[in-house]
């Protein structure tokens, strides 16, 4: 239990790392917000959460009432941009000065963040979306580019999108399905955490948990709707890079108890995920058996992390845990179910060509 908890923190730390080093901030000139009102924003040097905040300064003679509500933050080209769900409705008194916070998520996991105390773009170029039209559809003359990968669907529809996106040369097209996308996903966590259906490494902090799981299924469902996915293996690579910076310790001189620990973790991430993006009915609900599912996370964290020799495997018992259970399922569609080598692998949900489906085979001996 004390080596569990030992792996679940360091995971938890790489966790942390990764949502809280990604700052995006910075000033913003004259807006079109409100034409009379000057507005600049600090980082804090977040990517998630409270990324910046927000100094709206009031040079009339008269009280001005601001009523933003949510919002899309455009890339400046080089770093992220950010959906904000809602901003503020403030009152600033004549010649007066208010600071408030701007809470959001970054929109784009694969372009680095702007530094700490940097602008952002002039708010003049922010999206101010109104709801997501009812039986909205993607329209190519709008942007939308047809591509049937996309595991995207409409917000709320369950419909598959269909369609990708260049967010940089269509924001106002893409805001509104970016801000119902992310209101839904805030949502639904908050449903299936209250209903007790969540399970992270970061259970014991709510407010983490929270965080995270919405931000990294954001950017699960932005990335699809661009058309450049956000795979579980990138997931991966980024908690490796930050647990190997942060311990100072290759994660490949692991144990190997300690190594499932650290892709059990991973693992229960990513499942969460996908089941609260499925649930806001923003991505593609995976029909597969939940052992299928899990599998297939599993042995993709697995094999990106620790590429497995297996040219090594002469038995049964040389396979983990997991690929046991699923050579075992492989034994019983080739042995009671008299099953072909590629019939049996497609019953269990692997790929008959992979290295994995070669070693059941030439342990089977068939």
């Amino acid at each position: 239990m004390r080596r569990q908890a030992k792996i679940r923190n360091s995971l938890a730390g790489a966790m942390v790392f990764i949502l809280l080093t990604g700052a995006v901030s910075g000033s913003m000139g004259q807006s079109s917000i409100n034409s009379s009102l000057v507005f600049n924003s600090i980082s804090t040097g977040r990517t998630s959460g409270h990324i910046a905040n927000m100094t709206i300064e009031n040079p009339t003679d008269q009280r001005e009432k601001v009523d933003i509500g949510g919002c899309y933050i455009p890339s400046s080209g080089q770093y992220q941009p950010y959906i904000v769900p809602k901003l503020a409705s403030v009152s600033i008194p004549p010649h007066g000065e208010l600071t408030i916070p701007v809470k959001g998520y970054c929109v784009d996991i694969f372009l680095p963040p702007v530094p700490h105390g940097e602008p952002l773009i002039p708010t003049d170029k922010w999206v101010m979306p109104g709801p997501l039209a009812v039986n909205w559809q993607p329209e190519v003359s709008k942007g939308w580019v047809i591509s049937e990968q996309s595991n995207a669907t409409i917000p709320g529809q369950q419909k598959p999108l269909g369609h990708v996106i260049n967010i940089n040369e269509h924001p106002k097209e893409a805001a509104p399905v970016l801000l119902e996308a992310i209101n839904r996903i805030t949502e639904s966590y908050d449903e299936l955490q209250g209903d007790g259906n969540v399970t992270t490494p970061f259970s014991g902090n709510i407010e983490k948990e929270r965080e995270s799981v919405i931000q990294q299924t954001f950017w699960i469902y932005s990335s699809e709707l661009t058309g450049r996915p956000y795979k579980v293996t990138d997931f991966a690579k980024n908690i490796l890079e930050n647990y190997e910076a942060a311990t100072e310790k290759k994660l490949k001189d692991m144990p190997e108890p300690e190594q499932e620990e650290m892709v059990d973790g991973i693992a229960d991430f990513w499942v969460t995920f996908q089941a609260v993006g499925a649930e806001a009915k923003v991505l593609k609900s995976d029909e597969r058996p939940a052992d299928d599912i899990q599998f297939g996370i599993w042995t993709d964290i697995k094999d990106f992390l620790f590429a497995p020799d297996y040219s090594k495997v002469k038995k049964a018992d040389d396979f983990d845990k997991i690929r046991r259970t699923k050579y075992d399922k492989y034994v019983v569609e080739r042995e009671i179910n008299k099953k072909s080598h590629e019939d049996a692998c497609e019953a269990i949900d692997i790929d008959s060509e992979s290295d994995f489906a070669d070693a059941c085979k030439r342990v089977y001996g068939k």
